[in-house]
């Protein structure tokens, strides 16, 4: 069963189950940050694949290409669970309007996940 890949089978799930209401800010909320939760971790899986091992040719070892892949791993988890702790619309519109992915993480979690990369490459 893909429930979780269908937003509209997860929000209706949700909603008859009542574990949220079907309309308000509640619901937009909702909706807002499953918007961004999907381009964080879409933006996630687009550096893995490019910092990957294949990818590199022999510029990244495993030890490093590990780092790299848990310091994603790990800014992922943190920007999802403060994005899923802002409780305000108009603080998720605002982080909607971003349009770059690196500088919502940024504005989120403090981390520059670019310039992090590349010094655990570089070490």
């Amino acid at each position: 069963m893909k429930l979780l890949d269908n937003y509209s089978r997860l929000n209706n799930m949700i909603v008859s189950q009542g574990l949220r209401v079907a309309t308000g800010d509640s619901a937009s909320l909702y909706m807002l940050y499953k918007k961004l939760e999907k381009r964080v971790k879409m933006h996630s899986k687009k550096l893995l694949a490019q910092y990957s091992i294949d990818n590199c040719n022999d510029t990244i070892t495993k030890s490093q290409w590990n780092k790299v892949k848990r310091y994603l791993e790990v800014t992922e988890h943190k920007c999802i669970t403060r994005l899923d702790a802002i409780k305000s619309i108009s603080k998720m519109k605002e982080y909607i309007a971003i349009e770059d992915t690196n500088t919502l993480i940024y504005e989120v979690t403090g981390r520059n996940v670019a310039i992090r990369i590349q010094t655990l490459i570089s070490k």
